[in-house]
């Protein structure tokens, strides 16, 4: 991710982010691309936010909720008062005559950067673990992916779980292992790694067949000690 972008772009996401209150993300996004002369699609800018933790200031979020509202909602999220964010906004919409969706609330108190404290916490995903997934999602299948995250936050993640995380939540896409029309079969360079049931293979040769991939502690082995022998 830190390679696709600039150091000053970054610092320019920073500092916009907050240094004015933008009518929506779009706004955001379109004078970025402007800006910079890029073509940042929607989901690969709310991925590259999310990497860094910039939360932009929006007319959508700003104007939806009075001071006193908002100070509510911050103080009983904190607080731990409610067992989920379903009780948290049906105790909000009564007490101010309002008719708020609970999918929503939780995405404004994430915005705002408040953490829901609840007995379910450990369900939930923090901001830094939807960063980490965003800059580990790639070169892991998903049962890595999730045996890696949970020595990491000392969770109990599934596999499904993470993919769902990943895919619905968050947006993220695999990249294709499908050549481009025309594309030689062994358009991947030698020395390649790929994850296969969960072993990294390497790309040994460029032969059209099973030969050209071996595991890679076997190409190891016999890098530095020659064929394995049988038996």
């Amino acid at each position: 991710m830190n390679k696709r972008y600039s150091g000053k772009q970054i610092e320019w996401l920073k500092y916009n982010a907050t240094a004015k209150v933008w009518v929506n993300r779009k706004e955001f996004l379109d004078t970025f691309n402007h800006t910079f002369n890029l073509n940042v699609s929607k989901s690969q800018f709310n991925n590259l936010l999310l990497y860094y933790g910039i939360k932009p200031s929006t007319k959508q979020t700003e104007s939806l909720f009075t001071d006193e509202q908002k100070i509510w909602l911050i103080q009983n999220a904190r607080q731990g008062n409610f067992e989920n964010c379903k009780q948290l906004t049906a105790a909000f919409n009564s007490t101010f005559n309002q008719s708020r969706d609970y999918n929503n609330m939780y995405s404004y108190l994430s915005h705002w950067g408040v953490n829901l404290n609840t007995a379910f916490n450990k369900e939930k995903y923090t901001h830094e673990m939807d960063k980490w997934l965003v800059r580990n999602f790639d070169g892991f299948d998903y049962g890595e992916l999730a045996e890696m995250f949970n020595q990491t936050f000392g969770t109990e993640k599934t596999a499904i779980g993470i993919a769902h995380r990943c895919t619905r939540t968050l947006g993220l896409k695999k990249p294709s292992k499908r050549f481009k029309k025309g594309e030689p079969v062994n358009a991947v360079p030698l020395g390649t790694i790929s994850y296969r049931k969960r072993e990294p293979y390497i790309k040994v040769n460029n032969d059209n067949d099973r030969s050209a991939w071996q595991p890679l502690r076997k190409a190891i082995y016999e890098n530095h000690n020659g064929k394995i022998p049988k038996g």
